[in-house]
């Protein structure tokens, strides 16, 4: 579920989750995208993707949910890897990053306390700040 929801992405790109203006039409961009990819494959292979897809974007079920708290904790944990230290080129603050993924502390509490280890220790880092210092 989660590869297929990259594919969507090929010829669309990725948008920042914190891209209000790009997440507007992300959607309709990455349908289009995965449907000129999934073009190449069998009708019914293709179909049975799209179906996949579509229950990820979705969000409904248990699946799908639990695949989109991996997909949101896999830039925070790979920008804390990976950047280095003050490295906040956007100026986002722990609280917007918090307000992002708050989402997570329905479907998986314990994962909700990993990703507040994750942004706290990317504070730490100053790759995100307190509020408006």
């Amino acid at each position: 579920m989660l590869l297929l929801h990259d594919l969507g992405e090929i010829y669309a790109g990725d948008t920042c989750a914190y891209d209000d203006a790009g997440k507007s039409d992300s959607y309709e961009r990455e349908l289009a995208s995965l449907n000129k990819t999934l073009s190449t494959l069998p009708a019914e292979q293709a179909a049975e993707f799209l179906s996949v897809w579509k229950e990820f974007e979705a969000g409904v079920t248990a699946e799908a949910r639990y695949g989109k708290i991996i997909d949101a904790l896999i830039a925070p944990l790979g920008y804390l890897r990976t950047a280095p230290e003050n490295y906040n080129p956007s100026g986002l603050t722990v609280e917007r990053v918090l307000a992002k993924k708050a989402f997570i502390k329905d479907d998986a509490p314990e994962l909700w306390q990993f990703t507040k280890k994750i942004i706290a220790d990317s504070a730490k880092k100053g790759l995100y700040k307190y509020g408006n210092n």
